[in-house]
């Protein structure tokens, strides 16, 4: 019997041994309704909490509200990661408001604190799996709600911080042949425009952003206009340690920015890569201060 083991046709126990938790929250306090907000991952030595729903999610699933729903998320986990530090695991956790909760505790194995993550995210977070199960993908180059609140949520951001700006958002400047070409911000100087990267949607949110610099190019292109001496492209794309981000897929989604950065370079136009509406509005301030 113990010939049959010797073989290699099993594979071998991961090297990690470990825990995880799922923490859930209630949007609507004592309505039982929960959603998987975050996973936590520890062992005796390292211990790691993750968002597991992403903030592409958030904005088409609370619209005008995600920024605050993303904040209280923010909240959570850096109070799970203190209890994580503190107590080694989230059991007698005091969560920072009413409607957040730990779940069970999860003894587990693995090869990385984030093979424990994912492990969590499959079991308990069904609105990571859509990121984790990205190799089927939409080849459909069409805008989805996604990319419409993408530039929507940046603008919500410069309403906040920069007011006087909110003008120069979703321009519609008219070219040659009596055509129209909308874009994400332009003023006397600067023309932008905003791409979103979606693992799920990766051929079809790389060829809008491919589109989106080629419109940039038509405006630079064309001298009927006041001249603009920065063109840019800001760019969404998933953060590197996102662990519902499998390496494969990070691989992927790397390798078709580099594609972007190319033609964007070979047409003189900038790119900027960012994490969030946030970080993309606070490129645009940076980008017209610079021009």
């Amino acid at each position: 019997m113990n010939a049959i083991f010797d073989t290699g046709l099993f594979p071998s126990v991961p090297a990690l041994t470990g825990y995880w938790q799922a923490i859930y929250l209630e949007p609507i306090v004592l309505s039982g309704e929960r959603i998987t907000i975050a996973c936590a991952a520890y062992t005796l030595n390292e211990a790691e909490v993750s968002q597991s729903i992403s903030e592409q999610l958030l904005n088409c699933l609370y619209g005008k509200k995600a920024p605050k729903i993303q904040n209280m998320i923010k909240w959570v986990v850096e109070s799970a990661k203190a209890e994580l530090n503190k107590n080694g695991c989230l059991s007698e956790w005091a969560p920072p408001f009413a409607g957040v909760s730990a779940g069970k505790k999860i003894k587990a194995h693995d090869d990385s604190l984030n093979g424990l993550l994912n492990q969590a995210f499959r079991m308990t977070a069904s609105l990571s799996q859509i990121a984790m199960d990205a190799e089927a993908e939409d080849d459909e180059a069409v805008p989805s709600k996604q990319d419409q609140q993408w530039p929507n949520s940046i603008l919500d951001n410069i309403r906040l911080t920069n007011p006087s700006l909110v003008k120069h958002f979703k321009q519609t400047v008219p070219l040659t042949n009596n055509s129209k070409v909308k874009y994400g911000f332009m003023n006397g100087s600067c023309a932008i425009n905003f791409g979103l990267i979606v693992p799920t949607r990766l051929s079809s949110t790389v060829q809008i952003a491919k589109a989106k610099i080629f419109d940039l190019q038509l405006l630079k292109n064309f001298h009927g206009l006041i001249p603009v001496t920065n063109y840019s492209i800001i760019l969404g794309i998933p953060r590197s340690d996102d662990p519902y981000v499998t390496a494969n897929i990070q691989n992927r989604i790397m390798e078709q920015i580099q594609n972007i950065k190319d033609q964007a370079d070979k047409d003189g136009i900038k790119l900027a890569s960012v994490h969030s509406a946030q970080e993309a509005a606070e490129q645009v301030v940076k980008i017209v201060e610079a021009a």
